[in-house]
C-alpha cells in the first residue's frame, strides 16, 4: 500500500488509513511492530523526459496482522473504489521481485531493515 499523508495525519494513521481504504483491514487488526526512522524514495525514469510524476518519499511501517484472510476485502469501498484486482500473500523476501524495477532498490533496502523482525 502506499499513498499520501493528508492533514492532520501522521505517517503511522496515514498507514491505518491506506491499509483499510484499499484492503479493508481494519487498524484494530493490526499490531504496529516497528518503523523505519528514514524515509526511503526513489525517482521515476520518465521524470527526466518532462513528466511531471517525479516518483515518491515513503515511511515504512512493519505491522503484524491479527486477522483472518476474511478480513480482507478489496471491494469494501464498492467496486468502483477498488485499487487492486487481487491479493496473496508473500515472503518479504520475495516481494521485490514482484514490483517494478525502479522500486525494487526499496523493496529490498526494507527487507533488509524488517527482515530480523520476521524470524
Amino acid at each position: 500500500m502506499q499513498g499520501g499523508i493528508d492533514p492532520p495525519e501522521n505517517p503511522l494513521m496515514a498507514a491505518h488509513r491506506e491499509l483499510e481504504e484499499e484492503t479493508g483491514i481494519r487498524k484494530e487488526l493490526v499490531r504496529v511492530v516497528t518503523s523505519l526512522d528514514a524515509w526511503l524514495d526513489y525517482e521515476h525514469p520518465t521524470f527526466s523526459q518532462g513528466v511531471e510524476y517525479r516518483g515518491q518519499t515513503q515511511k515504512w511501517v512493519l505491522l503484524e496482522f491479527l486477522g483472518g484472510d476474511e478480513d480482507v476485502d478489496l471491494c469494501h469501498l464498492g467496486e468502483d473504489a477498488r485499487e487492486f484486482e487481487e491479493w496473496r500473500w508473500m515472503r518479504l523476501e520475495e516481494v521485490a521481485d514482484g514490483v517494478v524495477w525502479f522500486k525494487k532498490g526499496v523493496y529490498r533496502e526494507v527487507y533488509e531493515r524488517f527482515g530480523a523482525y520476521l524470524l
